[in-house]
């Protein structure tokens, strides 16, 4: 009689530990005999454990995160994994605002600050009283249900305009969520700061303006750090110090995305940005522009060699001392 370990062909993760020489177990597939150290090692804990389905070993640091697959005893991002993953919650969220859209275009338009009910069977009557209202045919003292203010008198205005407002409506519910599927299919997915991927969503799904935020303030970080600033301002004989990439969060708080120095690469953190301390400046770039920007430089070190070549070497292009860490 011998013990083994149950697992899973796919994940390769350990489902179950059987010591056969006390239960009787149903006949399974994907076994691993295990030695009686292994079964000290591992057997009797409660940790998750991995086979490595090369050396039929096994493995206990878990991935690092979601869409990580075993290979050779390594975690490897499995992108195949996220992107069907992502497509089916793509695939969910814009058939929620599709559902939302006719939801919202099927409640009420607005007419002088009434609220006219706007379901299949309300347009029907409604094309028909536009075409009276033109021409002047509305009966006097005619009330009409509204949703917001009870029965009201239907008057020739009113009606003469159902058509047009019912139109403009629809175009403009119809263009919103338009404006918001396309972000939803613009949005990609991969391994990274989920900071920097929440950067992306806010940026893409609110239509938010992306600053460009130049520090003309003095820094609250003592030492090297407000060293760096003074130094930056003499060679560039600029205002400011270093810049950030930001988009609103909420408040005067962003989420900021640059490359510290102290920090040792690009990174993504939340941050005000008052105005006494910055200068904020639009940008204008396409989602897949913007997307395609954080997938390429996310997690990069910083480059302060770039920083000081261009310090030393190039001070005619300030602008680039900002992002050397991103054009080397």
């Amino acid at each position: 009689m011998a013990k083994y370990a149950y697992y899973d062909p796919q994940s390769f993760i350990v489902l179950d530990w059987m010591d056969t020489e006390l239960y009787n177990y149903p006949e399974r597939k994907y076994l691993i005999e295990v030695t009686g150290q292994q079964w000290q090692e591992y057997a009797n804990t409660n940790n998750r454990t991995w086979v490595n389905s090369e050396t039929l070993s096994f493995v206990t640091a878990p991935p690092p995160g979601n869409f990580y697959k075993l290979e050779k005893g390594e975690w490897v991002f499995d992108e195949t994994q996220m992107r069907m993953v992502l497509s089916d919650i793509k695939a969910a969220k814009i058939q929620q605002i599709k559902t939302r859209r006719d939801t919202v275009t099927a409640d009420y338009i607005i007419i002088d600050g009434n609220h006219f009910h706007s379901d299949a069977n309300s347009r029907i009557q409604q094309m028909s009283l536009t075409r009276m209202g033109q021409t002047k045919q509305i009966p006097a003292g005619l009330m009409w249900q509204t949703k917001n203010n009870g029965l009201i008198e239907l008057t020739n205005d009113i009606a003469a305009q159902f058509e047009t407002v019912t139109m403009d409506h629809d175009m403009h519910l119809f263009a919103n969520a338009q404006r918001h599927i396309a972000a939803v299919e613009a949005l990609g997915g991969y391994p990274g700061s989920a900071r920097l991927r929440l950067f992306i969503r806010l940026a893409a799904m609110s239509q938010t303006t992306v600053w460009l935020a130049c520090y003309k303030g003095r820094s609250e970080y003592r030492g090297i750090a407000r060293f760096v600033d003074w130094l930056t301002r003499k060679v560039t004989r600029g205002i400011y110090s270093h810049c950030e990439l930001a988009v609103e969060h909420g408040g005067n708080e962003y989420l900021c995305y640059s490359a510290s120095f102290r920090d040792r690469g690009v990174r993504g953190k939340i941050i005000p940005l008052p105005d006494d301390k910055w200068d904020k400046l639009p940008l204008k770039a396409t989602l897949p522009e913007v997307e395609a920007f954080f997938r390429k430089h996310n997690g990069k070190r910083y480059d302060w060699q770039g920083a000081l070549g261009i310090a030393l070497y190039n001070r005619e292009r300030k602008d680039k001392l900002f992002c050397s860490e991103f054009l080397r």
